[in-house]
């Protein structure tokens, strides 16, 4: 087996190393080569090879070789997921080789096969489920199922297994590996449900330029695989959570580990604890963002509702079931679970963003951004957040701080779109404070109304116009907006020459996400008005002023 590892090992460079080569992952452009030049060197077209050789290995009897097979296996479903079969437009070349794949990934998911080699596996479900090759309802039912199976190794809510374990830690790989796989299952199938009610709406608004056929078949697509999720997804909450807040405790500093759970946590051992790290750290970014969307979709629907006694409580926890609610302390309410899980996705995903000693990639960048924005797209999570204006203006510094320290229009959008939110959430409980002092006695209105709090109902800006750095919402957000703009538009920032940034002397050229992004930031920085008093407003209508005129 050592030289059969070496050999798919090998297989997986050539594939690299075929990254860029014109004709090497296009199936048209190959054939056409072939017959001007008369070679046969592109790597499209031996891809019945390349599933083949990636069958044998993940089907063999040696684990170490199954893991090198199910990575070339992964390897191929990602360089040609998207690739187009020209002879049949509307599919891919990877669709005929459905049964190979199910075939391949079928005996990871035995009783008996090694942790490490299901966790493996579950990653290339992932991947191949949410890749979009398999269209029909059946195909994509048959590799569902496979992760169907693997929640039965999940065990109870609290993660303690049902049979002994010999090897705790791999043990706790295999759970996160299964959790995360379904966690990147359902954003793909919420995201595929997005783009389908996008094009319904388009084809109504008869803007859509895509056939009908196109659309009913992407349609059908993202139903058929969300439906396929749907069914888990109170389970696979509970576990979401567990690991979450598994992660958050053994991402505390060194002086904080007296507060780890003597008898360890949800997914892992007492004295697992430094070999569990890692596992925790490859996969807590989807499932923080599959936490947050289904928080956004379903979570937070009764938490403006508190139960009238104890019977209540099963009905209005938070995707908990009766014998959760059963065990849950006689005091905690709806509202109370719900702001766990509120501030554990903020508060990871500020302290990642924030974090200075480690280096997030991109991926796991824009995973938090999307988990925050999902979190702030439902109301009452926005009230709790536009209550704390100190927590507020944090928020929007980490933002600030983003688009600061990253690059690319991606990242820079969905930060954004955070504060967007962010100023959304301020905006909104501005006018319930208005609205409750319109509802107040005509005293306690006049107090309110005073010079001494003058910012409270009227906005920021009181009536000097000010904006104090320290305390201000309105400034924190300018500082991201106006970022976000000299990042794409150095010649923009008037202290460029003094700090040492010299702006090109040549224009850059702008694609059609880069023009988005500042669009969106021009909107968003007219919409601060609405949290400015009038005076205050005039200083934002003089900035934009400014930036349209240099625009």
């Amino acid at each position: 087996w050592p030289t059969r590892v070496f050999a798919v090992e090998c297989l997986m460079k050539i594939i690299s190393a075929c990254e860029g080569g014109e004709g090497q992952f296009d199936l048209q452009l190959a054939k056409e080569l072939k017959e001007k030049t008369g070679k046969n060197n592109f790597l499209v077209l031996h891809l019945s090879d390349l599933i083949k050789m990636s069958f044998i290995a993940a089907t063999s009897d040696s684990n170490q070789l199954r893991l090198a097979g199910l990575a070339a296996l992964e390897e191929v479903i990602q360089r040609f997921a998207a690739v187009p079969e020209p002879e049949f437009p509307g599919h891919v070349i990877l669709e005929q080789y459905q049964a190979q794949v199910g075939a391949a990934l079928r005996p990871a998911f035995s009783q008996d096969t090694p942790s490490d080699v299901t966790a493996a596996a579950c990653e290339v479900c992932s991947k191949w489920i949410g890749s979009g090759v398999a269209r029909d309802h059946n195909d994509l039912r048959r590799v569902h199922q496979l992760l169907v199976s693997s929640l039965a190794k999940l065990g109870s809510v609290s993660g303690k297994p049902k049979t002994p374990l010999y090897n705790e830690s791999a043990s706790t790989m295999e759970k996160l590996a299964v959790i995360r796989a379904w966690a990147e299952v359902y954003i793909v199938a919420v995201d595929r449900e997005n783009d389908s009610r996008q094009k319904r709406e388009m084809r109504r608004s008869g803007a859509s330029s895509n056939s009908e056929e196109d659309d009913d078949a992407s349609e059908l697509n993202g139903e058929s695989l969300l439906s396929l999720v749907q069914p888990e997804l109170e389970n696979l909450s509970r576990h979401w959570f567990s690991a979450l807040k598994d992660h958050a405790l053994l991402s505390l500093p060194a002086e904080y580990s007296n507060q780890l759970p003597s008898e360890g946590g949800a997914f892992y051992h007492p004295d697992t604890v430094e070999a569990v790290i890692p596992h925790y750290r490859k996969s807590w970014p989807s499932i923080l963002h599959g936490l947050a969307i289904w928080l956004n979709d379903t979570g937070f629907e009764y938490s403006t509702l508190e139960p009238s006694d104890d019977k209540d409580t099963g009905r209005l926890l938070l995707g908990a079931s009766a014998a959760q609610a059963a065990n849950a302390p006689a005091n905690m309410r709806a509202r109370s679970m719900n702001q766990d899980r509120f501030f554990l996705i903020l508060g990871i995903s500020m302290e990642a963003l924030c974090n200075s000693a480690s280096r997030l990639d991109d991926s796991t960048v824009q995973h938090c951004l999307k988990a925050l924005k999902a979190l702030l797209g439902s109301v009452w999570p926005r009230c709790q957040l536009g209550r704390d204006a100190v927590l507020c203006r944090e928020l929007l510094n980490v933002m600030h701080r983003v688009v600061l320290t990253r690059e690319g229009v991606e990242n820079h959008q969905l930060a954004v779109d955070v504060v967007r939110l962010v100023v959304t959430a301020a905006k909104e409980n501005l006018q319930s404070q208005r609205a409750k002092l319109k509802e107040s006695p005509h005293e306690e209105r006049e107090k309110e109304q005073s010079f001494e709090k003058p910012n409270t109902v009227i906005g920021e800006g009181g009536l000097t116009g000010d904006f104090p750095p320290e305390t201000s919402i309105v400034f924190a957000t300018l500082e991201a907006c106006l970022c976000a703009i000299v990042k794409h538009l150095p010649a923009l920032n008037p202290s460029s020459m003094s700090t040492g940034f010299q702006p090109p002397a040549h224009l850059s050229k702008f694609g059609s996400e880069t023009f988005d992004l500042i669009a969106d930031v021009m909107t968003l920085m007219v919409d601060l008005v609405e949290l400015c008093s009038p005076v205050g407003s005039v200083t934002i209508y003089q900035l934009c002023l400014h930036l349209i005129v240099e625009l």
